[in-house]
C-alpha cells in the first residue's frame, strides 16, 4: 500500500501491489500441496492457483496469466476486490502459521502485467452461429455472460442504462480499490470480440422484453444487478446532508462524463461523517470522505464484525476510520 498520507490526498489506486522481484518471492511461498489443493477448492471459479504460483515464482508472468484466464473472465478484477482472506488464501495451510500468501494480489498483478504487455487476450472466435443474444445490464454478470456467449460465436448486445458500460464495476466502487481504467479496457476488449453496447437504454422504459423478441433475439439475459438501493424508512432520511451509499460514492468518484448533470451536484459534506453500515459500501464511503477532507468519519454498525474484506477494514483504519460496533 502506498504511506497514508500520501493515499489519503487523492483517489489513485491506494494499493500498487506487488514489483516483479516482490512478487516471484510472495509466490515462491506457496508449499505446492498435494491435490486437491485447499485453494483450488476454496476458489469460487477453482483457478489452478498452485501452478500459476510456481509460473510467478520462476518469473513466468505472461503464463501465470494465461493460466488465470482459462477459468476467470476478471483475474484484474478478482485479484483486488476477492474476500481472499475467506477464500483460497484463508483455506492455504502456509497462513495457519505465517502470514498468508497474497494469492489475491500476486493474481491481480500477473493480470495487470499481461495487459501492460500485451494487452487484454483477444480469443479466437468460431464462425458466427446465426443466434442472438441480448443482454441487459452490463455490470460484471452482464460482462461475463456477454464474453462467454461471445466466444460461442454468437451476436450479443449489451443494454445498459447509464452513460458508460460496467455497472457496479465503474459506478459504485472507488477508483481507489479498481482503477476506472480497467474496466473500459474490458469493454474494449469486448467491442474488439465483436460485442455491441447500447447505452442509455432502460428495461422497461425504452425497451422490453418482448420488444426484444421481437426485434429477433433468441434469448435474453436479465443482469439488472443491485444498481438500486432500498431506501430505509427512519426518520430523517430525507435531510440535507443524508446520502445513500450509491449515490455518495457515484457522485464523488465519477468523472462528469459518466453521470447525468441531474446527477452531478456536489456532495455537501462537512467535516464530521458518520457512516450506517460496515459492509463494502459503507466501507468504502467512509474511506471517500476521508479523501474529500473530512477530519472524523465514523462508521457505526450493529455487529461486532465488519462485513467488508479484512483488508479494506485494515486500510480504513490505517486511513483515520473509526468503527463504533453493536449500535
Amino acid at each position: 500500500y502506498r504511506p497514508v498520507e500520501e493515499r489519503n490526498r487523492d483517489f489513485d489506486e491506494a494499493c500498487p501491489g506487488f514489483s516483479p522481484e516482490t512478487a516471484r518471492v510472495e509466490a515462491s511461498r506457496c508449499i505446492q500441496c498435494p491435490s486437491p489443493q485447499g485453494c483450488v477448492l476454496a476458489c469460487p471459479l477453482h483457478n489452478d492457483i498452485p501452478t500459476a504460483m510456481w509460473e510467478i515464482s520462476e518469473g513466468n508472468f505472461l503464463e501465470a496469466a494465461a493460466i488465470y484466464r482459462q477459468t476467470s473472465n476478471f483475474p484484474e478484477v478478482c485479484g483486488r476486490l476477492c474476500p481472499d482472506e475467506s477464500l483460497c488464501e484463508g483455506s492455504c495451510p502456509v497462513g495457519k502459521f505465517y502470514p498468508g500468501i497474497r494469492l489475491g494480489r500476486l493474481e491481480a498483478f500477473v493480470a495487470d502485467y499481461q495487459r501492460e504487455a500485451e494487452g487484454f487476450p483477444i480469443p479466437e472466435v468460431p464462425p458466427p452461429t446465426g443466434r442472438r443474444v441480448a443482454v441487459v445490464g452490463s455490470g460484471p454478470a452482464g460482462l461475463t455472460v456477454a464474453e462467454e456467449l461471445a466466444k460461442l460465436g454468437h451476436e450479443v448486445t449489451v443494454f445498459e442504462m447509464r452513460r458508460r458500460a460496467g455497472g457496479m464495476l465503474a459506478y459504485t466502487i472507488p477508483r481507489f480499490r479498481l482503477p476506472v481504467q480497467i474496466v473500459e479496457e474490458k469493454v474494449a476488449q469486448l467491442e474488439r470480440l465483436g460485442v455491441r453496447f447500447v447505452l442509455e437504454s432502460r428495461m422497461g422504459r425504452d425497451v422490453t422484453v418482448d420488444d426484444l423478441r421481437q426485434q429477433g433475439y433468441h434469448a435474453v439475459f436479465l443482469g439488472t444487478g443491485a444498481g438500486f438501493e432500498v431506501e430505509v424508512d427512519l426518520s430523517g432520511v430525507n435531510l440535507e446532508g443524508v446520502y445513500l451509499a450509491t449515490e455518495f460514492l457515484m457522485r464523488t468518484n465519477l468523472d462528469k462524463a459518466y453521470i447525468p448533470p441531474e446527477e452531478q451536484a456536489p456532495i455537501q459534506m462537512g467535516e464530521r461523517v458518520a457512516i450506517f453500515g460496515s459492509g463494502h459500501a459503507a466501507v468504502d464511503c467512509a474511506r471517500t470522505a476521508i479523501r474529500m477532507g473530512a477530519r472524523e468519519v465514523t462508521c457505526f454498525h450493529r455487529s461486532i464484525d465488519v462485513l467488508c474484506r479484512l483488508e479494506d477494514k485494515l486500510a480504513a483504519q490505517e486511513e483515520h476510520v473509526r468503527f463504533v460496533v453493536l449500535t
